[in-house]
């Protein structure tokens, strides 16, 4: 699917859409958009492809220097959404005259509102006597119009093209209007896909003001400035360029299909499918190293709620609550993967490592092969419990574990009830290898949390279900960062769990809270920190793979063990260190 307005997502319009797996959304503000709206997708699979315009059919041409006359010319649909810019240049035609000379305004496009755009310029042109303004409706051939005007006036696709011809431009519509168009406003008007959202609302005094302003420019002004707006086309907007990305996002759609003759399908079992930022940037890595490993064999994963799931990963999902579902999809598999997290504890919850022990038994029972994938192993409380998780990885063909607390938690369990494994390995967490950074989507993100201009900010990610006391210690700390003028900018990686605690740590020592973000989106934003306070696994994580100083907080195990054996520093070590004062990076 295509996205390219800010189009309603309400509850009535969202049931009747279909999305399709992978969406390309035109420019950075959309992407955004679809992010907080209904969208049954992970950010990570919505792809941003701008216009692509025909440069070699969209060029300058010799215009002659000592003209008279000012040509102006708009060119879109003259539709109720779209076309405020013509009447707005229908009421200054005048005065334009009266500032500039002779003018002649062009304004080209069909819709519903051409015969009243009709009308208006009548009486413009009965009143100055001459055909100031031109309405021609629909031209099929707008590129020969484009290369006689000395001043578009427009958004969107059109501005483009205008500006692939060297034209100057006034980037006026009617979602705002941001003026004459520079190196200084091409990455605002580049968010918005150069229609002016967010930017001050059209007036006609501020249009005359900078269509005048452009027309008084000397030629060599205009030409430099023309030559300037037709090489940034050249370089984002080529069509050439907007093939190459959208073939890229059709690759990658084209990947996750199934082949005939595939074998036996993968199983990639832990707690995907909750909201867990976390658990599912393991859920999208455990798929891609699936698919790496075992090119030929279907996938299926064990998830929240499978129909709506599929969508979410582009990989059949079944319902990991149902008996019967997982019954059918561990008979129907070849091998039974647990695909990172600390799935093997009771600290937090009993049911849930009985449940995932289950799983390993069930897989065992029908005779298939069992995998554990960058795994943490927890804190194992009980006699039977231990003894149930040393058969359980004894009978794994791979034991990857992702620190050295959980290969030593898991040793002693092998040796405790004389059990062995094919294979133990050290190997990075999934979510270590990081996400791609898009740097048009980082400057649009800073912008847009105000932190544009700030030199200095860090990343703060809670956790919701954290103790009081260690919620207090770690507002200590964030305290302490906002008055040495270190902005805190609070990341939510656990909707349910985090936002309510985010937001009022955020009311109370002041920041920013950047939600609703993507995973890669907070990767990206950690990578411009200058540290990152998490009691959240992942967020120490991704800050350990930006290469960013990072400080752990709270009582998980895994939190310690990381922080200590991964380059960071577990917040109790400062504590010691510097007499319960906290001292920040």
């Amino acid at each position: 699917t295509t996205a390219h307005a800010r189009l309603s997502m309400s509850l009535g319009r969202g049931a009747l859409s279909r999305w399709g797996d992978w969406v390309i959304a035109v420019s950075q503000d959309i992407k955004q958009h679809l992010l907080t709206s209904r969208t049954p997708l992970p950010l990570e699979r919505i792809s941003t492809v701008p216009n692509g315009i025909d440069t070699r059919r969209f060029c300058p041409s010799e215009r002659p220097t000592s003209q008279k006359v000012t040509n102006i010319a708009f060119v879109s649909r003259l539709d109720g959404d779209c076309s405020e810019v013509a009447f707005a240049l229908c009421r200054i035609a005048q005065k334009l005259e009266r500032e500039l000379g002779c003018v002649n305004i062009t304004v080209c496009g069909g819709g519903t509102q051409l015969s009243r755009v009709k009308r208006m310029a009548r009486r413009v042109n009965a009143e100055t006597g001459r055909k100031t303004v031109r309405v021609v409706g629909e031209v099929e051939h707008v590129e020969d119009i484009l290369r006689q005007t000395d001043v578009f006036v427009g958004v969107s696709r059109a501005a483009l093209e205008a500006m692939s011809c060297a034209v100057p431009v006034v980037l006026a519509g009617n979602e705002g209007f941001l003026g004459m168009l520079g190196e200084r406003e091409l990455p605002l008007a580049e968010s918005t896909n150069f229609c002016c959202r967010g930017a001050r609302t059209l007036e006609d005094g501020a249009l005359l003001d900078a269509i005048c302003t452009l027309s008084r420019k000397s030629a060599r002004q205009r030409e430099s400035l023309g030559k300037l707006l037709r090489e940034y086309v050249l370089k984002k907007h080529s069509a050439q360029l907007c093939v190459e990305r959208t073939e890229k996002v059709y690759r990658a759609a084209l990947a996750g299909t199934s082949k005939n003759g595939d074998r036996g399908q993968i199983l990639l079992c832990g707690y995907y499918g909750y909201g867990n930022m976390g658990d599912d940037a393991l859920a999208l890595r455990a798929i891609e190293r699936a698919r790496e490993k075992y090119p030929r064999h279907r996938l299926c994963m064990l998830t929240a709620n499978g129909a709506r799931d599929s969508r979410k990963f582009c990989v059949r999902c079944a319902c990991r609550s149902s008996l019967l579902s997982v019954i059918r999809e561990i008979r129907h598999s070849e091998i039974v993967v647990f695909g990172g997290g600390t799935l093997l504890q009771n600290d937090t919850s009993r049911r849930s490592l009985w449940y995932y022990l289950w799983l390993l038994r069930l897989a065992r029972k029908y005779g298939k092969r069992t995998q554990l994938w960058a795994n943490g192993i927890g804190e194992i409380r009980g006699k039977r419990a231990r003894r149930a998780t040393a058969q359980a990885i004894g009978e794994c063909e791979l034991v990857g574990l992702r620190d050295r607390a959980s290969l030593t938690q898991a040793r002693e369990l092998l040796s405790e009830h004389n059990c062995t494994a094919a294979r133990v390995v050290l190997e990075e967490d999934l979510a270590h290898s990081g996400f791609a950074e898009d740097g048009e989507r980082v400057r649009y993100l800073l912008d847009i949390l105000g932190l544009a201009n700030e030199s200095r900010f860090a990343v703060i990610a809670l956790r919701g279900a954290e103790r009081a006391g260690y919620l207090g210690i770690m507002r200590r700390f964030v305290s302490a960062l906002a008055r040495e003028g270190t902005v805190p900018v609070f990341v939510v990686m656990f909707a349910s769990e985090d936002l309510k605690v985010s937001r009022r740590m955020c009311r109370e020592v002041g920041g920013v809270l950047a939600y609703p973000m993507g995973i890669a989106d907070t990767a990206s934003l950690m990578r411009r920190a200058c540290v990152v306070l998490g009691m959240r696994y992942h967020a120490l994580i991704f800050a350990s793979a930006a290469g960013v100083p990072f400080i752990g907080f709270g009582a998980q195990q895994k939190i310690e063990s990381f922080c200590r054996s991964g380059g960071g520093v577990y917040f109790l070590d400062m504590l010691s260190q510097e007499g319960g004062a906290p001292s920040l990076p």
